[in-house]
């Protein structure tokens, strides 16, 4: 770094996380260098270690800069979550394929005041243990690329079939919110879920929406906020196999 120019002291801004690559475009000394960096004649990347330690907010003076960060957001197939996402980001995505596999890859951004998150719709999948490519996309993703946050949508009219996938996740200590969706069409089979009783089981924020009328995403969005704020400082989730597991 110091023989690209650059003088110890001076702040470096993170302006966004690279999604499958440990290269980190950064803003320095107020200018910024990005994608566009032809037109601007330079372009500097640091190569850090993911994650690193430094954010936005404490590199900008006086601590005012955007929080940024990167959440997946996975699930099963069929549980609404690029309905979420769509609601999340404003329908603005870029779509693009995964590396290496012609597997569909959407983000967008998300943004709240005093932040500016990225969010990644991962393929639908079943568990951690992926069969098809496009699971292993979402797979290699959620373990290897370490996102700041994963938000885990779950269908509320059928949330035995997607707390499979919850409880690897946070089994494995990884940083979760869950997004209790599709509750109106819970409603209509009389289903009804506590998610306030299932987020104190899991040890995690559980928010009930419904993406198609937007309910509960203005709370999610929240918490997702809040989440990345605090860091990750979660404890894996201990589930009593008993002695025997058939």
């Amino acid at each position: 770094v110091l023989d690209m120019g650059l003088v110890p002291g001076t702040p470096l801004v993170v302006e966004r996380k690279a999604l499958s690559t440990t290269l980190f475009p950064y803003v320095f000394g107020g200018t910024s260098w990005g994608s566009d960096a032809p037109r601007l004649g330079r372009c500097w990347y640091a190569a850090f270690p993911w994650p690193h330690a430094a954010t936005a907010a404490d590199a900008a003076p006086g601590g005012n800069a955007d929080m940024r960060g990167v959440v997946a957001l996975a699930g099963n197939p069929n549980t609404g979550k690029t309905s979420l996402f769509n609601v999340l980001t404003g329908s603005r995505a870029t779509v693009g394929n995964w590396p290496g596999v012609t597997v569909e890859r959407r983000e967008g951004q998300m943004r709240l005041p005093g932040s500016a998150i990225t969010v990644v719709d991962l393929p639908g999948i079943y568990s951690l243990g992926a069969s098809s490519p496009d699971e292993r996309v979402a797979a290699e993703y959620l373990l290897e690329d370490h996102p700041d946050l994963s938000v885990v949508v779950m269908d509320a009219s059928a949330p035995e079939r997607s707390l499979y996938l919850v409880v690897q996740l946070l089994e494995m200590g990884l940083p979760a919110v869950v997004a209790l969706n599709m509750c109106d069409a819970a409603q209509e089979k009389g289903i009804r879920v506590n998610s306030r009783a299932l987020g104190q089981i899991l040890g995690v924020p559980v928010i009930s929406t419904v993406a198609k009328d937007h309910t509960g995403i203005e709370e999610l969005k929240r918490q997702v906020a809040e989440e990345i704020e605090r860091g990750p400082s979660y404890e894996p989730l201990e589930v009593p196999y008993g002695d025997r597991v058939e």
